[in-house]
């Protein structure tokens, strides 16, 4: 009589051990949802900072480049008032008769002296 006895209790906790497995198998895995969903924040707060620093250094070249401008149209300026101050015909001429010893004509009027024929330019 003791052949009766049937092994089916451990049979039924490899059937049952199998199915656990199914199921743990075929349920979503939560740790690597969360560790992709802290990568994807980490991505997103450091691509912020970065656009922050980016933008904060922007700025600041910017600033730099407009007192460099001022700088430049105030040399311009100077610049611009030399070229009047120099170009001024009261000084060229004070220049050209005391340094160079040059003189204005008698008269304003110059005449010239007519050396070619007309019909020396038809041909």
């Amino acid at each position: 009589m003791p052949r009766k006895l049937k092994r089916q209790k451990p049979k039924k906790k490899f059937l049952n051990s199998i199915d656990h497995l199914e199921e743990e198998l075929n349920r979503p895995i939560v740790g690597l949802r969360v560790l992709t969903g802290i990568i994807l924040i980490a991505v997103l707060l450091i691509g912020s900072v970065w656009q922050k620093v980016n933008v904060t250094q922007l700025a600041q070249d910017i600033e730099k480049l407009e007192k460099e401008k001022l700088l430049i149209q105030e040399k311009n300026d100077n610049l611009k008032s030399k070229i009047f101050n120099l170009s001024d015909g009261k000084r060229v001429i004070k220049i050209a008769e005391n340094q160079l010893n040059m003189v204005f004509p008698d008269s304003e009027v110059v005449p010239l002296v007519k050396k070619f024929q007309e019909s020396d330019f038809d041909e």
